[in-house]
């Protein structure tokens, strides 16, 4: 009787867990805390081979389509973490004409907060609507002594380098692997 109960109740909730996670064609999000990349980066997504070989690369199956013109993504990869606990957010942080640019918080766990002792490589992947602008990305960590620095993702650099107002911030060259390893 209670299995009974609980398919129900699945069911029922599966059409709502959609519309949460990816119903919304306009903006939906997915994180996770196992993906294939070691060392932070951050990829603007604007097709749909793009689209389906980031997922490939998760070994998942896309959760929706993008569509060329429409949407675009962004997936961001915070690289090794020594355990559980560790997310990120992707946030707008200002555009001009030219630039779009999102600030990417690391949130560590609480230094008293119990975490699985098990190495993990948190991601978060946003779908927005389509933009020509430049997308660049702000980058700051726990206990990195510069601040945030200014991240140009690959498949940007071209409208990069067309862009004008970009942010004074240094550009990123070594982003840690693990912050706060001396603490």
């Amino acid at each position: 009787m209670k299995a009974a109960a609980f398919l129900i109740c699945v069911l029922i909730l599966m059409p709502a867990q959609e519309a949460i996670s990816g119903g919304n064609s306009e903006h939906s999000e997915w994180s996770g805390a196992y993906s294939p990349y070691q060392l932070f980066s951050a990829q603007v997504i604007r097709d749909s081979d793009s689209w389906s070989q980031l997922w490939a690369e998760l070994r998942r199956p896309p959760p929706q389509v993008i569509h060329a013109g429409r949407h675009m993504a962004l997936a961001v990869f915070l690289g090794l973490r020594r355990s559980g606990g560790y997310d990120l957010a992707i946030e707008p942080a200002g555009q001009t004409e030219t630039v779009q640019l999102f600030r990417v918080r690391e949130l560590a766990p609480a230094p008293d907060a119990f975490v699985a002792q098990v190495l993990t490589t948190p991601y978060r992947i946003i779908v927005l609507p389509a933009s020509t602008r430049a997308v660049l990305f702000l980058a700051g960590f726990d206990g990195a002594a510069s601040g945030e620095c200014l991240y140009i993702p690959a498949g940007e650099q071209g409208r990069a380098e067309k862009a004008t107002q970009l942010p004074d911030n240094p550009p990123c060259s070594k982003i840690p692997v693990q912050p706060n390893e001396g603490s």
